[in-house]
């Protein structure tokens, strides 16, 4: 049996638990999900031989040693400072950071592709691996949502575990850990931040969502893990975040036309800067054709992949 094949048989349990709330079938779900999980399994072990081919070698994936790990404050702090987090950061710059520790981060696409899976049927993904795991991030949520989503995983890994968020869990435990240490690494207890909290309307939970660098949905989250809110208000809260959520849905889904694509950018940022510099490293170093070069990146022209030396 392959790895490939090996590590789908180990994640294919997270696939039974997928959730169905989309227009697709169950089945059409997971077979998408599975599919998507082959590919990526298939980039990051390319990316692992381009690294080799290149004398770049990926060290096993090693973190930082967490002794405390049902006390997430000290674990909060123990992981901001493994990935050098010191400030509120975007998702951009999380992302920066757990490529830096040897993390395949991958997004899928916003438009109709391999790639391409509806937020509904999952917001993000992790996989364990000893060299390089991998998260998977769906592009159609939101930069400050993906922010929460990306460090949630995060946690996953730290417990050895693969996941898909946004499904029905079977062990709510595991997810409110997760929920409760990423709240803590991204929105520390401690943080100054908090001190601009006038009031518990939604309007001043959104300001404090733009300090901070996440979501309202995560701030309003956090406000109730620390006990600043009541459950009330939090219900509240949360149905109008929903019915924003809805009507944004809708109003994206009734707009024609859009901006216009730009492939080289988009690749940067699906596959991330890891991969797509050591696509052009092997290229650069001859080890592969500019034709294998800009397949391996799903382009379809050679001057788009020479793009990407210039950005």
């Amino acid at each position: 049996m392959s790895q490939i094949a090996q590590n789908f048989q180990l994640n294919l349990e997270i696939l039974k638990r997928c959730r169905n709330q989309m227009s697709l079938s169950q089945d059409d779900v997971r077979s998408k999900i599975r599919k998507l999980i082959v590919r990526v399994e298939q980039y990051r072990d390319l990316l692992l031989e381009l690294r080799q081919d290149i004398d770049d070698p990926v060290h096993p994936f090693s973190l930082p040693n967490l002794l405390n790990i049902n006390q997430e404050k000290k674990t909060a702090s123990i992981v901001r400072k493994w990935l050098s987090i010191d400030d509120t950061l975007d998702f951009t710059e999380l992302k920066s950071h757990l490529e830096q520790k040897s993390i395949f981060v991958f997004l899928t696409s916003k438009y109709k592709g391999w790639s391409h899976v509806d937020n509904r049927a999952f917001r993000g993904l992790s996989m364990t691996h000893e060299v390089m795991p991998i998260i998977i991030m769906n592009d159609l949520d939101s930069r400050k949502a993906q922010s929460f989503t990306l460090i949630h995983e995060l946690c996953h890994l730290i417990r050895g575990d693969t996941n898909i968020d946004g499904e029905n869990t079977a062990d709510s435990k595991i997810e409110k850990w997760c929920d409760k240490l990423a709240g803590e690494i991204l929105m520390p207890a401690s943080s100054s931040i908090w001190e601009y909290l006038t009031d518990t309307n939604l309007s001043e939970i959104k300001k404090l969502a733009k300090r901070f660098k996440v979501s309202p949905y995560a701030v309003l989250v956090r406000l109730r893990q620390l006990k600043k809110i009541d459950q009330q208000t939090y219900l509240s809260c949360e149905s109008k975040l929903k019915q924003e959520y809805e009507d944004q849905r809708k109003k994206l889904q009734n707009k024609s036309g859009g901006l216009a694509r730009n492939r080289t950018r988009e690749i940067k940022k699906q596959f991330g800067n890891t991969f797509v510099n050591a696509v052009l490293s092997a290229w650069r170093n001859q080890e592969i054709t500019l034709h294998k070069a800009t397949k391996l990146l799903g382009l379809k022209r050679p001057q788009q992949f020479l793009e990407l030396e210039d950005n």
